[in-house]
């Protein structure tokens, strides 16, 4: 991966593939050097936030810090079924974390960011419906679909009822292509998802 010195470089631990293979393009679009990010392989919605960090995240945290070039850790994953608002869960998790390192007595460097996404990663890709419909294969019905929010909803469940024709949404091999095509730095789309206007202010 090509990376330009004068820009910040951003080392992030996602929960799964497709933040795996598409966050990095948002990271770019946002002026960043994406690292290659350290997939956790899944987070489900019944983790305890605590334990989460203790047993997971504070691990990934560490070994994210000595990584060469790296100077912000941004942690990533879906809210899903959670009760909790994605900026409360955000909270918990980080200070969580910031009391897991006091406690090892460890010092970062870098700055730590956790942005929480309501309810799917998709939800950040629908809110710019625009450049999606755009495209030959999604129906114009995303619009209505999405209306002024596009956080809280099924994102993945929307995304998947708009194509068009036998074709079908595939995670990984759709989701990159979407996050090159969207306009996350659009005022516009981010009025429609409070999680992706937390992402775009943490870098």
């Amino acid at each position: 991966m090509l990376v330009n010195k004068n820009q910040k470089n951003v080392f992030s631990i996602v929960e799964g593939a497709t933040e795996y293979f598409s966050l990095p393009h948002l990271i770019k679009k946002l002026g960043c050097n994406p690292l290659t990010p350290n997939n956790l392989n899944g987070i489900g919605d019944d983790w305890n936030l605590e334990a989460l960090v203790r047993k997971r995240l504070y691990r990934s945290v560490v070994a994210a810090s000595y990584k060469p070039r790296c100077d912000h850790i941004l942690i990533v994953f879906d809210r899903e079924s959670r009760s909790e608002s994605a900026y409360k869960i955000a909270d918990t998790v980080l200070k969580a974390l910031s009391l897991e390192l006091q406690k090892n007595n460890k010092h970062l460097t870098q700055r730590v960011s956790v942005v929480i996404c309501d309810r799917h990663f998709e939800n950040w890709i629908i809110a710019d419906y625009e450049a999606l419909t755009r495209l030959p294969y999604i129906s114009a019905s995303l619009a209505t679909k999405v209306g002024t929010q596009s956080d809280g909803k099924l994102g993945k469940s929307i995304l998947e009822s708009v194509f068009k024709g036998k074709r079908k949404y595939h995670e990984t091999r759709d989701a990159p292509v979407f996050c090159q095509t969207i306009d996350i730095t659009n005022p516009k789309v981010q009025g429609r998802s409070d999680s992706l206007k937390k992402l775009v202010s943490s870098l």
